[in-house]
């Protein structure tokens, strides 16, 4: 009866979290017998009270019991563990199928949206481009300032001009001088060689007499 109970009490309490009585069975299956040998340790374990050291043998009852539903605990961790893996793939794949197809159906219907609502953006593009051929019809004389620009660089390569002329004709008259200073030097120097030749044969000459 206290065994019955046990499984009554968890049956009860998956038919309360939204379970069908059929699903909380075939869970409580899928742990296995613990639930029957729990209850069955949970129905006389209150039995056991110690009031003596000389209760020896009541210890041993009350270890055997304790290690007993710890190890029933453990095998039912371990079931909710396997299951539960289970349970997460399934979710994940779940989550997954919801998520893809959200994802390939919403770009879909963004896509049918803009063309649904094309009107209005064709006609502000439309307006755009007439308001910006409008502008450039108001405005003929843009390019004006572009050629002047062009023409600054001119204007001052001409106005640079005479003094490089200048500085050209500078240097070609150094150039045409430069020979005749160089012929009267030639010219003075050989005069006073002349001259110094002249003297010596003089005196050379009066010598000898």
């Amino acid at each position: 009866m206290a065994t019955n109970s046990q499984v009554l009490d968890i049956r009860d309490g998956l038919v309360k979290s939204g379970l069908e009585i059929t699903d909380a069975e075939q869970l409580i299956k899928a742990y296995g017998a613990p639930f029957t040998e729990v209850g069955e340790i949970l129905a006389t374990y209150k039995d056991i009270v110690v009031t003596d050291v000389s209760q020896k043998e009541e210890m041993q009852k009350a270890r055997k019991m304790r290690l007993a539903l710890r190890g029933q605990r453990v095998k039912i961790k371990k079931t909710h563990d396997f299951l539960k893996a289970d349970v997460l793939k399934q979710s994940k794949a779940i989550d997954f199928v919801n998520r893809e197809a959200a994802k390939i159906i919403g770009e879909a219907e963004k896509y049918l949206e803009d063309q649904e609502k094309a009107q209005p953006r064709l006609k502000l593009k439309q307006q755009r481009h007439d308001a910006s051929r409008q502008r450039q019809k108001l405005k003929p004389h843009d390019s004006a300032p572009r050629r002047k620009q062009r023409s600054a660089p001119r204007l001052r390569q001409k106005l640079k001009q005479p003094r490089k002329l200048a500085r050209r004709q500078q240097r070609q008259t150094k150039r045409r001088l430069w020979p005749l200073s160089t012929l009267s030097s030639l010219r003075w120097k050989a005069s006073q060689t002349y001259r110094l030749w002249s003297l010596w044969r003089r005196s050379h000459s009066t010598s000898k007499q």
